[in-house]
């Protein structure tokens, strides 16, 4: 099967005696590590919700029963006229299989998934024998589908009936659909995920409709959104065009931006947008997106871009100083954080990286600023007051007779 640019989702189906089988999320590499279990509670069906013995339709007003008992070709005054059929009921441990119709292909998979997770064969099968058994199953290599042949028409009728649009919280919705004549699941899953694309490009689009800048470079324009970073870059544009922010973030045919991809595991998408003025709105200012459904490569993408962008706020503070310009006290950048549910982003909150590009340096050497407890709580009579050296950076100095005196107190 084709590989897509993102990563395999993992759902395992486990049996439950008491209710349909329970998802469960699983690692999908050496990396990963199992899930707590989801308990059915979670789902949006009943408990005791497998295929019903029998289904009812209305006919002139009156309500008659549309699947009847085998070998019975007795019909009531005025009941539609049926073909004899074969008992749909389950018959735990035998394949219930039909003797009327032909076996159904049906695509199995997971919408808008919030984690990396895989359909398990056995699992499956398990499922399935509620619907009168699985004849054919492949499952998608790098996703979280499955294409199966069920034996039963009636069956399979009753699992996309029972299945599909299933919500499973903190995993994801449950897709159940046939595929006619000519579908595949390729073209299924690619369908789902081109909509899927459109909406997060659609609700990125709405927060930051103004970009006039936009220098763009994405491993992959099919995948849906599910962890979205925006850095905020704040006050490093006094210098435009003079200190090109965009291009010294991209680096030299947009290597820094090919490095973060490579390194990553080529799973994520990475822009940047906005426009390049201190005095524009946060959402159309100037700043690094990110977005993966991967969370491993997610987590190292953006630990390389704040690496990044910390070291071009460095690089800014340096070229202001060399030209004995100031420098605010606000130059950084902040991480704003988004979750992708069902197409919309949820904001997850901020988080401001340390300044340490502020620090004054001397000789190449960051000083640090003395500790609170070099310094004496009280003072004796003894003690001659120091003063503050102004010459040396505004930190206080004390003399060794002091601090010996000092530390010899407290001790």
């Amino acid at each position: 099967m084709t590989k897509h640019g993102h990563p395999s989702d993992d759902v395992v189906v486990i049996h439950d005696a008491s209710s349909i089988p329970s998802v469960f999320p699983g690692s999908i590499d050496s990396h990963g590590s199992s899930l707590h279990q989801i308990s059915s509670d979670s789902m949006s069906l009943p408990p005791h919700s497998t295929a019903r013995s029998y289904h009812k339709s209305k006919y002139n007003g009156k309500v008659t029963a549309a699947w009847r008992p085998r070998n019975s070709n007795a019909r009531g005054y005025g009941a539609p006229y049926r073909p004899p059929t074969s008992d749909s009921r389950v018959r735990r441990g035998r394949s219930s299989k039909s003797h009327h119709g032909k076996p159904i292909r049906v695509a199995l998979y997971v919408a808008h998934a919030t984690g990396d997770y895989r359909l398990v064969e056995s699992d499956l099968r398990e499922l399935f024998s509620y619907f009168g058994g699985i004849s054919k199953l492949e499952i998608h290599s790098s996703y979280a589908a499955a294409e199966l042949t069920l034996l039963d028409s009636a069956g399979a009728t009753s699992a996309i009936a029972e299945l599909n649009g299933l919500s499973i919280s903190g995993v994801g919705t449950l897709r159940c659909t046939e595929l006619r004549n000519g579908q595949t699941l390729e073209t299924v899953l690619l369908r789902t995920k081109s909509a899927d694309h459109k909406r997060g490009s659609r609700s990125t689009d709405a927060a930051n409709p103004h970009s006039d800048s936009r220098h763009a470079v994405s491993s992959s324009h099919k995948a849906a959104l599910s962890m979205v970073a925006r850095l905020e870059l704040v006050d490093m544009f006094a210098f435009e065009p003079e200190f090109d922010v965009a291009a010294t973030l991209l680096g030299p045919k947009n290597g820094n931006i090919e490095y973060v991809l490579r390194n990553s595991g080529g799973v994520v998408d990475i822009a940047i947008r906005g426009k390049p003025l201190n005095s524009a709105p946060p959402s159309e200012r100037l700043h690094v997106y990110l977005s993966s459904r991967d969370s491993v490569s997610y987590t190292k993408a953006l630990h390389m871009l704040e690496d990044l962008v910390a070291s071009v706020c460095e690089k800014f503070v340096s070229f202001a100083r060399s030209r004995g310009k100031r420098v605010s006290n606000f130059v950084g950048f902040k991480r704003h954080e988004y979750q992708d549910v069902n197409g919309s982003l949820e904001y997850r909150g901020v988080t401001e990286r340390p300044k340490t590009w502020l620090q004054k340096r001397s000789s190449g050497v960051v000083q640090p600023v003395p500790s609170v407890s070099h310094r004496s709580s009280f003072k004796r009579a003894h003690d001659r007051h120091r003063g503050v050296n102004h010459k040396s950076g505004g930190h206080p100095k004390f003399g060794y007779r002091s601090m010996n005196r000092v530390n010899h107190v407290v001790s």
